[in-house]
């Protein structure tokens, strides 16, 4: 029978002992340590094992440790952490397949000595480093690994000082041991090499383990990660390799982050990606959180944040900065920044509806003509408005200016921009021809630009023009050269009840047992059933809920509305809809504690896949998810018309309109319901018939009454004409043919004039004096009055009907 078979236990034969202790006369030479080790053998030789086999590999394993105590410690006084880290590594050097036993001899040995030695001081020193005795060593490389790494004096580094548990060079009070969690829910001890001599950055950096922990479920893959090892490793010298001193929390900012930032990415390249610095093993992954971690500390601290935690999480914005792009906070109060690269962007804590990545990266490098560059910059500086927009218009604008420096030197031999004529630079001629090009500029679908984005273009540049109209003599004729685009407003895309139904159901069968699903339904079902935009729901706060009365069936929310300059409002929302708020908080609850700095505050919160297993407030997803779903049941040929997102409000609108227009509420309540004016929701939002739409509005009946007055679309070509009615319109003849009419009361004669013509642009007056004859005639005390104001109604009512139809196309 094989006696590794046999029943029974087995112990250390007589040679055995003769073999260990002689082992220990040859390797040993201080006369204390010798005797501590035959003491602690007295135990370990009689121990009884499960087969001779382990006790012939105990055996081997106890000579090679005996051989590597003798040559690293000379006597007891000198045991310490250092001397513990340089034994492991010895194991790890020349024994790693004996490894797990040998570590074990020398943490039993310590043990023994830190328990039963007589002299306290060696008891300190071990106990001081004994709770980093650990039995097993970070996994070595494998063969593939140590292959692809050339630079052997780098490998060398990283087995002994980082991808270790005893690194040598450290010293205890540099090692903090955590708890960590493996894939399989195992939960074991790891030590990690916090390479720093500052205290209070040690502090900063343990307290930053145990908060990168919370975000990675398998802790394991994170802190105990060959990435963040090194992170650890090089975060000091990160420091003072850029000079940057830290007084606390506030010295970190988006700088430090950039220096740091760049130091890592040497690192990255410098040990190289086939050890495992991808994902959430990025060391610059691991940066990036440590900033997340300060940002959320020093708001803790001061209910203030340091800088967007977004900021330095989105690829677009590092990437800008690592290209010479300096974040600027706007504030027009302040001078001017004198970069020429810039990412505009919001203060930290400011209140604001909406806050998009897709910040205002503005590179005024671009601009040929330096006088130019710096125009610019005061020009945006002191604009108020987003990031967004106003990346938008120096787009436009670095365009322009760069066509009339070309125009310029075309045109003249001169190429000196100082002491030339500079109103030559925006000749009337010119903006007339720059103009005509933008008009026919095709778009990346092959398509002439429309109106609405023409309008869009010369909108900055003729406010452009009017702030340097005094600098450059601008002339008001030449300004006039530059002329908007008459738009047809479409009225919206509001979804058809059949298609309503459809979009509904698919969004609910999707939402069933997918909480993320879920959320995107809750979103939709808010969008279509209160005043909200998409923007405005993605954005409740978590305290957005200010009251509920069940026996109303209403409550109050608050929230930031896109027209409420930045400060909150309170509406009163049905409870249905509280119920769907209430429910999508309950679904992001335990995502709250694992969100990104200030997305903790908001309702819609979800963990991002794709971006370092991040969690932060909805954004872009649910346009992305609600465009799948039409995108899925037009496949399926079940849809009349296509939508976007914000179908949604537009459905919404539209029915609420539908509403007054059928009587089931009146037009006072309307506004206070959609957030919008007849007018605004007229024009983009709704299909309505104007007929329909001004009785509704006005509450009157519009008659067969037929205007014998013409309606133009261009308010230019009336501008210079004899003005009538108060501004209401203009008379087309040399004089009045009214003049002999003398029945005629005053307040009709114009407005039945076959010579009247006024505007679209001028709809508003009738609006108004609709509403003011309309008033007139409810006051009325007389028959004769009342018909009279009757009269006037259904004759504006008739301008207006005709009015709206032609501003619809």
């Amino acid at each position: 029978m094989n006696e590794s078979k046999r029943i029974g236990t087995v112990s250390f034969s007589q040679e055995h002992r003769t073999i260990i202790l002689r082992t220990v006369s040859f390797f040993v030479e201080d006369e204390k340590l010798k005797e501590s080790l035959e003491s602690f053998f007295a135990n370990i030789l009689y121990r009884e094992y499960s087969s001779i086999n382990t006790v012939k590999r105990t055996v081997t394993s106890l000579k090679r440790s005996i051989q590597v105590l003798g040559n690293s410690l000379s006597n007891l006084e000198d045991i310490s952490w250092e001397i513990f880290c340089t034994q492991m590594q010895e194991i790890e050097r020349l024994h790693k397949n004996k490894g797990f036993m040998m570590r074990g001899f020398f943490i039993d040995f310590y043990t023994y000595l830190a328990e039963n030695h007589s002299d306290q001081d060696i008891k300190n020193n071990i106990n001081s480093f004994s709770h980093l005795m650990l039995r097993k060593e970070v996994n070595p490389l494998n063969e593939s690994q140590i292959h692809k790494f050339a630079n052997i004096e780098i490998l060398d580094e990283i087995k002994s000082k980082i991808r270790t548990h005893f690194p040598l060079g450290s010293s205890s009070k540099q090692m903090y041991q955590t708890n960590i969690e493996s894939q399989t829910n195992t939960k074991y001890i790891t030590n990690i090499y916090i390479r720093v001599n500052d205290q209070y950055l040690y502090t900063l950096l343990s307290d930053f383990t145990e908060y990168y922990k919370k975000y990675y479920k398998n802790s394991q893959n994170v802190v105990a990660t060959y990435a963040y090892r090194l992170f650890q490793y090089y975060f000091e010298i990160s420091i003072k390799k850029n000079k940057i001193t830290i007084n606390g929390l506030s010295s970190f900012n988006l700088d430090t982050f950039m220096q740091q930032y760049k130091f890592f990415a040497d690192i990255k390249e410098c040990y190289g990606d086939e050890l495992g610095l991808t994902q959430s093993g990025n060391i610059l992954n691991v940066l990036t959180h440590f900033y997340a971690f300060i940002n959320d500390s020093f708001y803790q601290q001061t209910t203030r944040y340091l800088f967007s935690t977004k900021l330095i999480f989105n690829h677009n914005f590092v990437k800008a900065l690592l290209n010479g792009y300096v974040p600027v906070y706007q504030n027009a109060y302040e001078s001017i920044p004198t970069a020429d690269k810039w990412v505009l962007l919001d203060q930290p804590n400011h209140k604001r509806t909406m806050y998009s990545l897709h910040n205002g990266y503005i590179d005024f490098s671009l601009i040929k003509n330096k006088v130019f560059r710096e125009d610019l910059k005061e020009f945006l500086w002191v604009r108020e408005a987003a990031a967004g927009s106003l990346k938008k218009e120096a787009k436009v604008l670095i365009n322009f200016l760069n066509a009339a420096e070309n125009n310029f030197k075309e045109n003249s031999k001169v190429i000196n921009f100082q002491g030339e004529n500079v109103k030559e630079y925006f000749s009337g001629m010119f903006l007339l021809k720059y103009q005509a090009v933008m008009k026919l500029r095709m778009t990346s679908n092959g398509t002439v630009i429309s109106a609405a984005s023409f309008n869009g273009e010369i909108n900055p540049i003729r406010v452009y023009l009017k702030y340097y109209q005094n600098k450059y003599n601008i002339s008001e004729v030449t300004l006039s050269q530059l002329r908007y685009s008459a738009i047809e407003n479409d009225g919206g895309n509001p979804m058809t009840p059949n298609d309503f139904k459809l979009i509904q159901k698919e969004f609910r069968e999707k939402s069933y047992n997918d909480p993320e699903k879920e959320l995107m339904f809750i979103v939709f079902q808010l969008c279509c059933t209160t005043k909200l935009r998409i923007g405005e729901v993605l954005h409740l706060e978590r305290d957005c809920i200010i009251s509920i009365d069940e026996s109303l069936g209403i409550g109050e929310v608050a929230y930031y509305s896109k027209t409420s300059y930045r400060e909150k409002i309170t509406e009163i929302f049905l409870i249905e809809d509280i119920k769907l708020i209430q429910r999508a908080k309950e679904i992001t609850e335990h995502l709250v504690s694992e969100a990104l700095g200030e997305d903790s505050k908001y309702v819609f919160l979800l963990k991002y896949s794709k971006k370092r297993n991040v969690v932060g407030h909805m954004t872009s997803q649910y346009v992305t998810y609600f465009s799948r779903v039409i995108d899925n049941l037009k496949s399926k040929g079940l849809l009349e018309k296509s939508y976007t997102a914000k179908g949604s409000r537009h459905t919404f609108i539209d029915t609420t309109w539908k509403a007054v227009e059928d009587g089931q509420i009146n037009i006072l309540e309307v506004g206070v319901i959609t957030g919008n004016t007849p007018r605004v929701a007229s024009k983009h939002y709704r299909l309505n018939d104007a007929v329909r739409y001004i009785e509704a509005t006005y509450m009157i009946v519009v008659g067969d009454v037929t205007i014998q007055g013409e309606i133009i679309e261009e308010e230019e070509e009336i501008a210079d004409l004899p003005q009538v009615e108060y501004g209401a319109g203009a008379c087309q003849s040399n004089e009045c043919i009214k003049l002999e009419v003398e029945m005629e009361d005053s307040d009709y004669k114009c407005l039945t004039c076959k010579k009247f013509v006024t505007s679209v642009e001028r709809l508003s007056i009738f609006e108004k004096r609709l509403n003011f004859y309309k008033a007139k005639k409810d006051a009325a005390k007389h028959l004769e009055a009342e018909k009279y104001y009757q009269g006037l109604i259904d004759l504006y009512a008739a301008f207006l009907t005709e009015m709206l139809s032609k501003e619809k196309g």
